[in-house]
């Protein structure tokens, strides 16, 4: 057993977002609210600009606000909290070819209205799919953004494993946000019948828990996540695992295994939830580059949302 020198609590905060996320971004270069790129460059080369657009934020704050027609972005001061956003009918799609802009045909093949979680000291970022009208290169799918995401939301409470009592840093709480492109699912039929959603390129953001905490974040996290079966009506068993090195260090993240409500299929596998809350025990490990480990136990409070495509019974939730 080692032990661990004490700690002031924001130390311990910013030790802790270190090591999961690995690089700091200062709070004074992040507002909190939205951020929606409005223009996007394809493997040809080809600019496209979403103009004529207006957006209808329903949450904590409500209002809607219009693109001017020449920004690269829209940003969007918010009250922390969930939002309901849509993209409001009348857009148009322009091309731009040596500074001039001219319409093409465009559909939306994305969800027009979609959920959207702000975190303090942060700009979420809203993501708009289109389909271009094919054109000598044929049709092509263009993003704003990046594809819709799964998400987990939510705190990480925590203290330092193996600490000597009389000198064990403060528990401490960062607000955390991890998320990834909608993961494939696998039934596996063991002692129960078993869903197990897997996941690549998973994004981990820490944001702390107090003005002055580095907000950090980590691209390329593994992600697995498992729900046990049980009969209609009765609780499964959920957990989630990560894996990742960032800068040198080896991190694995575990939460659970929790009890969870959540529906069966017909032939009584797990449903891929299209939201699901939660609370479960938390561990984190980590391996240094010196070699050093570093050991976190605690609590997650976490919500899981699939993307909003998905539907209730788990259909494009990553169902097989």
């Amino acid at each position: 057993m080692h032990t661990v020198r004490p700690l002031p609590r924001t130390a311990m905060v910013a030790l802790v977002t270190s090591i999961l996320a690995g690089c700091a971004v200062t709070p004074d270069d992040i507002d909190t609210g939205v951020s929606i790129p409005l223009t996007t460059t394809t493997q040809s080369g080809a600019t496209y600009r979403l103009s004529n657009a207006t957006f209808n934020f329903s949450g904590p704050d409500t209002l809607s606000v219009p693109s001017s027609g020449d920004e690269a972005s829209l940003e969007v001061g918010l009250a922390p909290g969930s939002y309901r956003l849509e993209l409001a009918a009348g857009w148009r799609m322009e091309r731009i070819d040596g500074g001039a802009a001219r319409p093409v045909d465009a559909v939306l093949v994305s969800q027009a209205v979609q959920q959207i979680d702000v975190l303090p000291g942060s700009l979420s970022q809203a993501y708009y799919q289109f389909l271009l009208a094919a054109d000598d290169s044929g049709s092509v799918s263009i993003s704003f953004g990046v594809t819709e995401a799964s998400t987990l939301t939510g705190t990480l409470t925590y203290n330092v494993a193996n600490c000597d009592p009389t000198s064990c840093p403060p528990q401490a709480t960062v607000v955390t946000q991890i998320a990834f492109p909608p993961p494939a699912a696998e039934r596996v039929a063991s002692d129960v019948r078993e869903l197990q959603l897997q996941g690549t390129g998973a994004v981990l953001t820490v944001y702390g828990d107090a003005a002055g905490t580095p907000t950090t974040a980590a691209t390329g996290y593994s992600i697995l996540m498992r729900l046990r079966g049980a009969l209609p009506g009765q609780q499964q068993e959920l957990s989630i695992g990560l894996e990742n090195v960032v800068q040198g260090q080896a991190i694995q993240i575990a939460m659970g295994p929790t009890a969870v409500q959540n529906g069966v299929d017909s032939e009584g596998y797990p449903l891929a939830p299209a939201e699901l809350a939660f609370q479960a025990p938390l561990s984190v490990h980590a391996v240094l580059p010196t070699g050093e480990a570093f050991d976190l136990v605690g609590t997650a409070n976490m919500t899981y949302r699939a993307p909003s495509a998905c539907s209730p019974n788990g259909t494009g939730c990553g169902t097989p």
